[in-house]
């Protein structure tokens, strides 16, 4: 690999000192609880019973139960540093300091293979600097560790392409199977962005590429079987988590009876939930062995609901694409005060159900800061349609419909939460986005240079 130039490190440098600024500053302000929020609460729990000796165990009713709904990546990561005092915070600069130096080394080794030195540096800037990859730097979510593990097997399989073909592929498949680990909904993505490989060299006879997708493939499942045998010894069924069809029944289908319904989305997923499909016990609704009953009665529903599902997916579409995170984001780690009303993903909800006349009670409710979330989806919309050019200039490269259509699946698997869909699901496709992003920009900045010098020479003939 060529030399990284030097703007690339003093971006690698900006982007530590700007991590673990914001590390400390939440760190002192808000504390430990806005470090483990959210998933990360259940992520610490089993990582300090694996730091006690119980193994991957979580506490109901008083009793350590194994944890099977979530997968093990992230509290395996967390798990050592709990050995010492302060653990999440070794934790937070830990990671800050890994996510600030790989983020715009990565996606620069990414960009510039795949586009141009003026665009890989575009989003090796975008990586560096934008608040969500700054924030999921130092938590103890999935997002980050999921995203680097993305990025290596990318940054893996481009350049020992044509080199080391075969260590690059047990590479690749080794990282994408530590990502689906981390981040179960990783794995139907990258299963199902492996075969369109595998079908792409197929037909353009390229059997041998074909053969390395297979590998890929290969490696990446074999990685998961150890914690699938794990989970068939405990539960009876092989699987890497609960999530999936969990997702799909009580979460999207949740979401279409409470927009169809004009009803609160917790209202209408708790009545699921206490009245199940037959095959599932109630309070085993997480469980995998409740996955082949709510499977079939999930698809069933679906087909009956396709309506609704053309109807309003491309609602959760859209949130996951343009929610901007930083709002709720910013409140929830203390750097702003409050100012009414959140705009979560339930401004979605609020606005189909009751109108367009919502929005002026939102703003009110914002009071001085709703520029935040407004400047948020603009920047988030415009690097989608900035990304959509960039698949346009570079159509005839192979890569970029890959990227593009891991952005794509992922987004669809996303929005099986429907009216849950945020922007911390959109964390490990932001670099993808950047990419594309960059490869726009300096697809736009070339045409219109273009122009110039034609109309200039025009003017001097």
């Amino acid at each position: 690999m060529k030399r990284i130039p030097r703007s690339i490190w003093i971006l690698v440098a900006i982007g530590v000192l700007l991590r673990l600024g914001s590390f400390a500053w939440v760190a002192s302000h808000a504390g430990e609880g806005a470090i483990i929020s959210g998933d990360g609460q259940t992520y610490a729990e089993v990582a300090r019973n694996l730091a006690a000796g119980n193994g991957f165990m979580i506490e109901e009713n008083g009793k350590l139960i194994p944890e099977v709904f979530r997968a093990p990546g992230e509290s395996l990561l967390l798990a050592p540093f709990l050995f010492f005092p302060y653990g999440y915070i070794w934790w937070g600069i830990f990671l800050s300091i890994v996510a600030g130096v790989l983020l715009p080394v990565l996606v620069y080794c990414i960009g510039k293979r795949i586009g141009n030195e003026q665009a890989a540096i575009i989003a090796a800037t975008l990586v560096t600097l934008e608040p969500h990859l700054v924030w999921f730097s130092w938590t103890a979510m999935s997002e980050m560790p999921a995203t680097l593990l993305l990025l290596g097997a990318l940054a893996l399989a481009i350049h020992s392409w044509g080199k080391n073909p075969w260590l690059g592929v047990g590479g690749v498949g080794l990282l994408l199977g530590a990502a689906v680990l981390v981040r179960p909904p990783f794995l139907p993505i990258a299963l199902a962005v492996l075969t369109a490989v595998g079908i792409w060299f197929a037909i353009r006879r390229r059997l041998k590429y074909c053969l390395y997708a297979v590998v890929v493939g290969v490696v990446l499942l074999s990685t998961t079987v150890p914690w699938s045998v794990r989970n068939y010894y405990v539960t009876g069924t092989y699987a890497v988590s609960g999530m999936g069809w969990y997702n799909l029944y009580f979460d999207y289908l949740s979401s279409l009876d409470a927009l169809t319904n004009k009803t609160s989305f917790i209202q209408e997923k708790t009545e699921r939930e206490n009245n199940p499909p037959p095959g599932v016990v109630r309070g085993e609704t997480l469980n995998p062995t409740s996955a082949p009953a709510l499977k079939s009665a999930a698809l069933a529903e679906l087909a009956q609901k396709w309506q609704l599902v053309l109807k309003f997916e491309p609602v959760f579409l859209f949130s996951y694409f343009t929610h901007d995170g930083y709002y709720q984001y910013a409140r929830s780690f203390g750097f702003i005060g409050e100012a009414g009303e959140p705009a979560s993903s339930s401004t979605t909800f609020a606005v189909l159900s009751q109108g367009e006349g919502r929005f002026k009670v939102l703003f009110n409710a914002l009071k001085a800061q709703y520029f935040i979330p407004l400047i948020g989806r603009g920047f988030a919309a415009l690097i989608v349609v900035l990304a959509l050019i960039g698949v346009w200039y570079k159509r005839r490269e192979p890569m970029v419909y890959m990227l593009a259509l891991t952005i794509a699946l992922s987004a669809v698997v996303a929005t099986t939460i429907g009216l849950g869909v945020e922007a911390r699901l959109r964390v490990p496709m932001e670099p993808l986005l950047f990419l594309l992003a960059g490869i726009g920009v300096c697809g736009l900045l070339s045409r219109y240079r273009g122009k110039t010098e034609i109309s200039s020479h025009h003017s001097s003939s």
